[in-house]
């Protein structure tokens, strides 16, 4: 229902006519041969693939960007003395510069990734597009949504092999490592990562209770963040 919705509300827009009038009659043939280039359909997370590999085939036929510009090489050790929000902007603009259309205008956000030196303080954050979140489901009972993004957006330890080079220190510190939403889509995707990372991999049937209206994401934003959400979507679950 959602993505019948979704496509006529594409369809009745001009720009939509006038760029792509064939998608209308292609859309049904990108559907149906969905699991023939995709081995891996038929598995548990088909629902998140599928949704992902839909609003990325839709972007690419209605990207506004029609000519790739040439590539340009940042200068990072300028950007780093920027503020975040300034900085989050440059990275945006470069994004959109290769993708841009009114599917990642709905559906794509940035996620700020923060690296704080125990040694120093020093902190460097780096910021990336996403389409949607995968959020691990904590090993207890009574779950909620809350406590997934709580999970996902908590500090991590950096140690031992995994420790990245400071950039005041110069050398590899044990740092931390955190993640908070900078640009929220207007219509947010969260995925719940129901399968371990361990070497035999295993299923998680616990349940996880959501709101149905009034999830609050203030706190999983970073402090430069624009809060614009309208919507959250769980899976293909569309939340009014």
């Amino acid at each position: 229902m959602f993505v019948h919705i979704f496509w006529q509300k594409l369809w009745l827009r001009n720009w939509l006519l006038s760029s792509c009038c064939s998608i209308k009659y292609q859309f049904p043939f990108f559907v149906c041969t969905y699991p023939s280039p995709t081995p891996c359909f038929g598995r548990q997370q088909d629902a998140q693939e599928f949704l992902r590999y839909l609003l990325e085939g839709l972007h690419i036929e209605v990207n506004r960007v029609t000519k790739r510009p040439h590539p340009v090489i940042p200068d990072y050790a300028a950007e780093d003395r920027l503020a975040d929000r300034e900085k989050a902007e440059i990275y945006w603009k470069r994004y959109l510069a290769m993708d841009n259309s009114e599917i990642v205008d709905l559906f794509v956000g940035q996620l700020m990734s923060t690296l704080e030196c125990t040694e120093c303080g020093f902190k460097s954050t780096t910021f990336d597009p996403f389409w949607d979140l995968s959020l691990p489901i904590p090993k207890k009972t009574n779950v909620n949504i809350v406590d997934c993004l709580r999970l996902f957006t908590s500090k991590e330890d950096l140690d031992g092999n995994e420790r990245p080079i400071c950039g005041r220190c110069k050398v590899r510190r044990r740092c931390t490592k955190s993640f908070s939403i900078q640009k929220f889509p207007r219509i947010l995707v969260l995925h719940l990562k129901r399968f371990s990372g361990e070497r035999f991999r295993s299923k998680m049937s616990l349940l996880v209770d959501y709101p149905i209206t009034d999830l609050n994401m203030i706190e999983y934003a970073s402090p430069s963040c624009k809060y614009i959400l309208c919507i959250c979507m769980f899976l293909c679950l569309i939340i009014p």
